[in-house]
């Protein structure tokens, strides 16, 4: 069972600003939203079957859960959340505030899913995603894996208890097990030349450090290491470092006294 004190919310505050938020969430993103939503009497309905089962609805003015999607006791859903199509969430998830579920999605039990928007996607047990995640366009999350702030995940796999903890994207990957992704990553799968979507492979136990850009396709191979700020085209084998980088030279690199000369030059004009 969830630990519900690890998340600390004001339901007050979440209540006040909903409709706020939403309207700009939807100036933003408009595509996401039905054209026509279940009415307050078919809201109601569902919200008070689920409530008869065992799920906790913090604040059921501001929740829109859609008739097709089954719900399991002891998840927890949070002010802010609309979920429609048909969904499958297990026990004991905690979801939301603010989280958006698109239809296709089956989530597990015992996750974290907060502030995101989750579509076509299945979440294993034991995750964490959020806030701020995209999943969209068939996306596999295994248990114990972890999808953090602003990370965007396209039609992937993340493989158990690996991460993608924030700011990076995911783009048409197969991801193994205990893989670490660092910061600002991106996996780029396009060709401009063919059109074509390629594919990223990235085995167990590798560690693809911040800022690397993967150029797919490409296969990483099994606890190698890519050293931040790398560009990566070609495979690396197993157990290797991949590092790709302009040398720092100090006498090419830094320019003495440039500032102080622009500044010089502009005050003479």
């Amino acid at each position: 069972m969830l630990n519900i004190s690890q998340i600390n919310l004001t339901n007050k505050s979440y209540s006040q600003n909903l409709g706020k938020n939403l309207v700009n969430f939807k100036s933003v993103q408009p595509s996401i939203f039905p054209t026509s939503k279940p009415s307050a009497v078919e809201n109601n309905k569902k919200i008070k079957e689920l409530t008869k089962n065992g799920v906790s609805i913090i604040d059921s003015k501001n929740t829109w859960i859609d008739k097709d999607t089954k719900i399991e006791e002891g998840t927890i859903i949070y002010p802010g959340c609309y979920i429609q199509g048909k969904n499958i969430i297990g026990k004991n998830n905690i979801i939301g505030p603010g989280t958006f579920i698109g239809g296709n999605v089956v989530i597990g039990e015992n996750n974290i899913i907060m502030q995101s928007d989750i579509s076509n996607t299945t979440v294993k047990d034991d995750c964490k995603v959020g806030p701020y995640a995209v999943l969209r366009n068939n996306v596999l999350i295994n248990d114990k894996a972890r999808a953090g702030i602003f990370v965007e995940i396209k039609n992937s796999k993340i493989g158990e208890s690996s991460a993608v903890p924030h700011s990076s994207v995911i783009s048409d990957a197969t991801v193994g097990k205990n893989v670490n992704i660092g910061g600002h990553t991106g996996i780029s799968n396009y060709n401009p030349l063919t059109g074509a979507k390629e594919r990223a492979i990235i085995e167990d136990g590798a560690v693809i450090g911040g800022q690397v850009l993967l150029q797919s396709p490409v296969k990483i191979g099994h606890n190698a290491i890519v050293a931040s700020k790398s560009f990566v085209d070609k495979d690396v084998p197993p157990d290797s470092l991949a590092i790709s980088r302009v040398p720092f030279d100090t006498e090419k690199n830094i320019k003495s006294d440039w500032v102080k000369n622009k500044k010089i030059k502009s005050s003479n004009k």
